[in-house]
């Protein structure tokens, strides 16, 4: 039989918690359209949602007693914030349709870590993933991803798409090479089978990389005859798979061995300089359209390039912390 403390705890996370925290995320939101949405209101609000994820995500795994009872309020509280983000977004508001885009963009990248990486049976990960759909779809359908009817407003797409499977192609890429997310095993008798931790080295490869094919890509774009139509896909497409580097980055920052602030330390620079780069990546390959006489960039996001980097980074190892508490790691195994 539960305790009278047991049974308080579990109200306060699963209840009372959520429900104090939609309250402050409607008037966040308010906030944030009373000013304009300046540049420093959009990284206040940004901050605070970012920060009420990972909190809710954190003291899921912590302090409720098993996993139905944490994925339901992981579920119901996803719900909730994708109701209040979309319903801006229906607005057409163009900073929180970012914001809306980059919860979206680290909904899709959480579940396809946990489907490819994930240590329980196959039928319960799809499964769960599959539940875990029902905000997301709801939320695309809200923002219009119908790839089937691209214009030129709506390159989001295209970049979020991207993105998403850059990053399950990441993921896979990391479970061929053996790694999985599972409960550390320390047993000091029994050496040859010591997890071996996904460490910075493994990351800083990756950024070598894709700092040389950025600007691979961009001189591509510049030198390109192609139909407008074409660079832009190419464009961003190029921007989608750096953020799935900042995705795989999260994802070690969540889940990954090492001291926490060096880990969200480099994250951080990480996804800044990742920010950057498609910033000056945007200034720089100009198109023509019909409806304007000087060249335009792609998206028109300006410096919120660096802070869509960030946020959806942050959502997506946010909603991965639920997994730390319980002793789930990011551990590849010695053959």
């Amino acid at each position: 039989m539960r305790s009278p403390s047991a049974t308080v705890r579990l109200l306060l996370v699963s209840v009372v918690l959520p429900a104090v925290f939609v309250a402050l995320d409607q008037a966040a939101l308010r906030f944030g359209a009373a000013h304009r949405w300046s540049p420093a209101t959009g990284v206040a609000v940004g901050s605070w949602f970012v920060v009420q994820t990972a909190l809710l995500s954190f003291l899921a795994g912590l302090k409720l007693p098993h996993w139905g009872w944490r994925l339901l309020l992981l579920g119901w509280s996803l719900v909730l914030v994708n109701l209040l983000l979309a319903t801006g977004a229906m607005d057409d508001r163009w900073n929180q349709r970012l914001l809306a885009l980059a919860f979206l963009s680290a909904e899709f990248g959480a579940s396809a870590a946990w489907l490819i990486l994930g240590s329980a049976s196959f039928p319960s990960r799809l499964c769960l993933v599959a539940l875990a759909g029902v905000p997301v779809m709801y939320l695309t359908n809200v923002l219009h991803f119908d790839l089937a009817h691209i214009h030129w407003g709506d390159a989001w797409a295209i970049i979020v798409a991207a993105q998403i499977a850059g990053a399950s192609g990441l993921v896979a890429l990391l479970r061929v090479a053996g790694y999985r997310i599972e409960r550390e095993i320390q047993d000091p008798a029994d050496t040859s089978g010591v997890p071996v931790q996904f460490s910075i080295r493994h990351l800083l490869v990756v950024t070598t990389v894709v700092a040389i094919l950025v600007p691979i890509v961009k001189g591509s774009l510049q030198s390109s005859s192609r139909w407008m139509d074409t660079r832009q896909w190419l464009h961003a497409a190029a921007d989608g798979g750096v953020l799935a580097l900042i995705s795989l980055a999260a994802l070690w920052a969540a889940l990954g061995s090492g001291n926490w602030l060096i880990k969200i330390g480099f994250f951080a620079l990480l996804a800044v300089a990742a920010g950057g780069g498609l910033y000056w990546l945007e200034l720089t390959a100009l198109y023509r359209q019909p409806y304007s006489l000087a060249p335009v960039p792609l998206t028109h996001a300006g410096w919120r390039w660096i802070a869509w980097t960030l946020l959806t980074g942050s959502f997506l190892a946010g909603m991965l912390l639920v997994l730390r508490p319980t002793g789930f790691r990011l551990v590849r195994r010695r053959r």
